[in-house]
């Protein structure tokens, strides 16, 4: 018989950490050059998502694609949204306890997609 055990599956789990990890920060490198450049390169940004990926899930923001579209908000509008005209409705909209976490992102995207009309931010 086959067994798994609990300190396994943590691995499994782990391991698929690492690699979302990495996926995104390669991601968020291609696609948002001159702000990941700001923050310090790969390991800047490794660094940004290893310590965002908690934060996100503090937020109810837990599904992949939730989680890399939250990280590329906070990469061009900052951590807590500082350089973003919306920041109180975003913040406020993110913290809100019943929303799931990927309609909460969805809801900020867009209205900062249709503020900036898709631009990407490089100001860091």
């Amino acid at each position: 018989m086959f067994m798994v055990r609990a300190s396994q599956l943590d691995a499994f789990s782990q391991a698929d950490i690492d690699q979302f990890t990495g996926d995104v920060v390669s991601y968020l490198m291609t696609h948002y050059p001159d702000p990941s450049s700001t923050i310090g390169g790969e390991v800047g940004v490794r660094a940004f998502v290893e310590r965002s990926i908690p934060r996100a899930a503090g937020f109810g923001v837990t599904s992949k694609g939730a989680v890399t579209a939250l990280l590329e908000l906070w990469i061009q509008f900052g951590e807590n949204f500082e350089r973003s005209p919306l920041k109180t409705w975003s913040s406020n909209l993110l913290s809100h306890p019943i929303l799931p976490g990927a309609a909460k992102v969805d809801a900020i995207r867009d209205r900062h997609l249709e503020l900036t009309g898709g631009c990407v931010l490089v100001a860091y």
